[in-house]
């Protein structure tokens, strides 16, 4: 496990193309910095604190990286012996408010971006006492310093019902984003009436047996990229920089014990976004193979990433319904990030 927490508090388990949208590059980050009066600085190290109740590592953990939504907006649905956390806000809304928690006890400082989506497009946030607009917020954390950023997300309630959120750490080891950690958490955004009919509630629908569930070795599925005839793709590292040893042919993602659609978003560190595959079918017990090459063109200029998601919007909901009537042995829902490497 890697020596890093993403941390979530709500979360219980560790469309469109670009040709009709705006085009972001590093004139739309906000560089914020422990001096500016909307960021909050301290040494108290809440959430790792309780990391421990969590999840239990052989390592410790060195680092949070969290949005925690305001209360009042805040709705929690009992599940079983869980909570699954929505977010519920008035559908004359335009913004969701909210907190990001960085903690950092490393002994060096670190950077991170922090960009937010609505459905499949990235969408504006800013401090909340600022009066600028920006597509991602850049901040230097110091060693072994916490901050808290009051911020809010500008939000339209006539689009998708869904808010995704993607740290990337400019700092971090140049494998961090190949498939395996996680670095992206989403909510579900009820701003209109939902009522989840029964065939939403079939879709989700499995069953295994105890012996089955004592036997999975993958309860989500983990992306990685392949090369000619499946293999995977190998890497070079050189100068703290990871490339690819080969041509990529696009995303695999292992084998699961039940069947799902997910859909594909390219996404760089500016947030300029593109749908590229869509409702693609994920048989059970079958490793998936998503071809991709010819639609990704690769920009040495920035960081491009990969976004890997299922259960888009209410369907997230429905998933979770779903485990409540044991129509399901457990939720399903996932999002995954891979990053995009040059070739060596």
């Amino acid at each position: 496990m890697k020596n890093s927490l993403i941390f979530c508090l709500l979360l219980f388990f560790l469309s469109g193309c670009v040709s009709d949208k705006d085009t972001y590059s590093e004139n739309d980050v906000e560089v914020l910095s422990t001096n500016n009066e909307e960021v909050i600085v301290s040494q108290e190290m809440n959430y790792l604190d309780k990391s421990a109740q969590i999840a239990t590592s052989s390592v410790p953990y060195t680092l949070v990286k969290g949005f925690i939504p305001d209360e009042e907006i805040k709705e929690e649905m009992p599940i079983l012996n869980e909570q699954f956390t929505y977010l519920s806000i008035d559908k004359d809304s335009s913004v969701i408010s909210g907190e990001l928690v960085i903690e950092n006890i490393r002994d060096h400082s670190i950077n991170i971006k922090s960009l937010f989506l609505q459905g499949n497009n990235s969408v504006n946030i800013k401090p909340k006492e600022s009066d600028q607009w920006s597509n991602v917020l850049e901040i230097d954390v110091p060693a072994e310093t916490a901050l808290r950023i009051p911020i809010e997300i500008k939000w339209n309630t006539e689009n998708d019902q869904e808010m995704s959120y993607l740290f990337i750490d400019q700092s971090s080891d140049p494998e961090f984003y190949e498939g395996t950690n996680i670095s992206m958490y989403r909510y579900f955004v009820q701003s209109k009436d939902i009522n989840i009919e029964e065939n939403q509630l079939d879709q989700q629908a499995f069953q295994l047996s105890d012996d089955e569930i004592k036997n999975i070795e993958s309860f989500i599925p983990s992306a990685s990229w392949y090369g000619e005839n499946g293999d995977a793709v190998e890497y070079i590292e050189e100068d703290n920089t990871l490339y690819s040893a080969t041509s990529p042919e696009g995303i695999k993602l292992n084998s699961i014990p039940y069947s799902t659609a997910v859909d594909i978003i390219m996404i760089d560190e500016f947030g300029n976004t593109e749908l590229l595959a869509e409702n693609h079918k994920i048989h059970k017990h079958e490793e998936t193979l998503i071809p991709l090459k010819d639609r990704i063109e690769f920009d040495i200029e920035k960081k491009q990433f990969i976004i890997i998601l299922n259960n888009r919007e209410e369907n997230k909901l429905a998933d979770w319904k779903a485990v409540d009537i044991n129509k399901k042995p457990f939720p399903t829902s996932f999002e995954d990030v891979i990053q995009i490497y040059d070739i060596k």
